[in-house]
C-alpha cells in the first residue's frame, strides 16, 4: 500500500498507466480504474464497521492518525507496528487507502492543469530518463469518467462520518481539487455531483442522514435538474443543501461546517466563469450563512467551548486555520 501511495500521486504515471491500460476497449487490466476501485473498498470495509460509536471506532483511529500528522509526527510502519494495537494497524492501511484516493485526486488535477493550461506534458529526456506522453484534453475527460464516482462515494462517506478536523480538512481539499477538475473540463454532472454533495456538509447536520444513501453519486441532483424541488438541490438520501427559514434558530456552526463552507467559497472563486446554473448552490449556502449568523440564538463551536470551559477543561479547539472573533 505504501508504493502504491506513492504511485497514485504521481501524475504522469497514473496518465501513462491510464493510456496504456484503461483507454483500450480490449484490454484486460484496467488498471487506473481497479486502483481506484481497491483503494475505495479498503476505507469501505473501514467505515462499515464505524456504525457504533466509541473508542474502538475505525474512523477515530484514523482521524488520530491524520491529527498525528498534521502536529508533525507520522505514524511509521517500521517503528511504531510492532507496539501498535491492531485496531491502529488496520487504522493505518485505511489512512493509506484514503491517502492514495487523495493522490489519484491530485493527479488528476495536475494533469488537468496539463491539458486546459497548454503546459507541455514532457518534460524530455533529461539525465537519461525517457520523455512521457503528452497530455490531452480527452484523456483527462476519460479519467475522471472513470472514477469520478468512486471517489466521490469514499469522500462523501468519510467526510459525513467522521468529526478529525485534521481528516476533515484532507476531505475537502480532495473534493475541491475534483470539483475544480471537473469545472475545467466542463464536465458539468460530475462538478454538479461534487457541490451538491459538499453542499450537504456546510449547514447541515449530516450526521442525521441515511449513511447507506448519502453521498451516493448516483443518487445526486444536479441544481438544473428537472427534478429538483424547493430551494435546495436534493439527494436520495433525504439531505438538502441549505436550511429553511425556522430552522436556523439554535444552529451550532461546527469547525467541518465552516471548513466546508470555505471549500465552496474556493471553488467558486476559481470556477465563476464555468459554473453556471450551479451558482444557485453557492447563493443558497450565502442566503442561509447569513440568516444564521443574524439570528441571536446562532452560536460557535467556540462559544460553546468558552461557556463549557468553566466546568469541562478539556474544551474543544478552533478550527485548524480559522481566527474566530468574539
Amino acid at each position: 500500500m505504501q508504493v502504491l501511495r506513492a504511485l497514485s500521486m504521481e501524475a504522469h504515471i497514473i496518465h501513462y498507466l491510464f493510456c496504456c491500460f484503461d483507454l483500450h476497449q480490449d484490454a484486460k487490466l484496467r488498471v487506473v480504474e481497479e486502483m481506484s476501485k481497491k483503494f475505495a473498498a479498503i476505507v469501505d470495509s473501514a467505515a462499515r464497521l464505524a456504525s457504533d460509536p466509541g473508542e474502538d471506532d475505525p474512523l477515530h483511529s484514523i482521524a488520530s492518525l491524520y491529527q498525528t500528522r498534521a502536529n508533525s509526527r507520522e505514524w511509521s510502519l517500521d517503528v511504531d507496528y510492532g507496539s501498535a494495537t491492531a485496531e491502529t494497524g488496520a487504522a493505518y492501511l485505511a489512512m493509506l487507502s484514503i491517502d492514495s484516493i487523495l493522490g489519484l485526486v491530485t493527479s488528476i488535477e495536475k494533469l488537468t492543469d496539463m491539458a486546459t493550461e497548454g503546459s507541455p506534458g514532457s518534460p524530455g529526456k533529461q539525465n537519461g530518463a525517457p520523455a512521457w506522453m503528452p497530455v490531452e484534453r480527452e484523456h483527462c475527460t476519460a479519467l475522471i469518467e472513470v472514477c469520478w464516482r468512486t471517489i466521490l462515494d469514499t469522500l462523501s462517506q468519510l467526510l459525513s462520518r467522521t468529526s478529525g478536523e485534521a481528516l476533515i480538512v484532507q476531505l475537502l481539499k480532495g473534493f475541491q481539487s475534483m470539483t475544480q477538475a471537473c469545472g475545467m473540463l466542463e464536465l458539468s454532472d460530475s462538478r454538479d455531483a461534487y457541490l451538491t454533495s459538499l453542499c450537504g456538509h456546510t449547514l447541515t447536520d449530516t450526521s442525521t442522514l441515511d449513511h447507506t444513501h448519502a453521498g451516493k453519486a448516483e443518487g445526486v441532483m444536479s441544481p438544473t435538474d428537472p427534478g429538483r424541488q424547493g430551494s435546495a438541490a436534493l439527494q436520495k438520501g433525504g439531505s438538502s443543501a441549505t436550511l429553511e427559514a425556522g430552522d436556523a434558530a439554535g444552529r451550532v456552526l461546527t469547525a467541518k461546517n465552516m471548513h466546508a463552507l470555505r471549500t465552496l467559497f474556493n471553488i467558486a472563486h476559481v470556477l465563476h466563469s464555468v459554473l453556471g446554473g450551479s451558482w444557485i448552490l453557492v447563493l443558497e449556502n450565502l442566503n442561509s450563512l447569513d440568516r444564521i449568523l443574524n439570528s441571536p440564538r446562532t452560536t460557535t463551536q467556540a462559544r460553546t467551548c468558552k461557556r463549557l470551559s468553566s466546568t469541562h477543561p478539556a474544551a474543544i479547539p478552533l478550527p485548524l486555520g480559522w481566527a474566530m472573533q468574539e
